[in-house]
């Protein structure tokens, strides 16, 4: 089937490589469990490690599904227990990586001094939080354009090759400190 996306396989990628660029070795990851994009996005973030050599431990991955992004509260033990030892961390998303910034400030760990933090969507929500964060542009309104674009054109012509995936550039703010 045609699709018009983003590859979230490369934008776990390209969050994973900035930090290591930047000189971190030890990285968590918070991704989405019941949707394809975390678990993509969670691919990238593995093949980013194991690229350049880094460990994957399983104990600094945090697993979420859609109902705990509006909790994460509830679970903030676990989210710093599974972040000891991290300098920094990928998150799913924007939505996922304010609140998480928001644990971390309450529980004194610093972004980007003590942790750094690279997120994906590149939103609003990156711009406006307490450190505006680093994240991997998602075009939703370039997609929505040529989604539509290419159900036209695959209308006129059932041959029409509609697959489109979007490049996952990175835009550079406040949250990720060099080593």
């Amino acid at each position: 089937f045609p699709h018009v996306s983003m590859d979230d396989k490369s934008a776990g990628l390209v969050a994973v490589n900035h930090l290591v660029e930047s000189g971190h070795k030890k990285i968590a990851g918070i991704f989405k469990a019941d949707d394809r994009q975390g678990h993509f996005r969670y691919a990238g973030y593995v093949k980013g490690m194991l690229d350049a050599g880094l460990k994957i431990d399983e104990k600094n991955i945090i697993w979420i599904d859609t109902e705990d992004i509006n909790n994460m509260e509830r679970f903030e033990r676990r989210i710093i227990r599974r972040l000891e030892g991290c300098t920094g961390c990928v998150c799913y998303n924007d939505e996922v990586a304010v609140p998480f910034v928001k644990i971390c400030k309450k529980n004194n760990i610093r972004i980007p001094e003590d942790l750094s933090v690279v997120s994906i969507d590149d939103s609003d929500l990156a711009i406006y939080c307490d450190v505006p964060l680093t994240s991997v542009a998602y075009p939703i309104r370039e997609l929505g354009q040529v989604a539509a674009q290419n159900l036209l054109k695959l209308i006129e012509d059932s041959s029409y090759d509609a697959n489109h995936e979007f490049p996952t550039p990175l835009t550079i703010r406040e949250s990720v400190k060099k080593l």
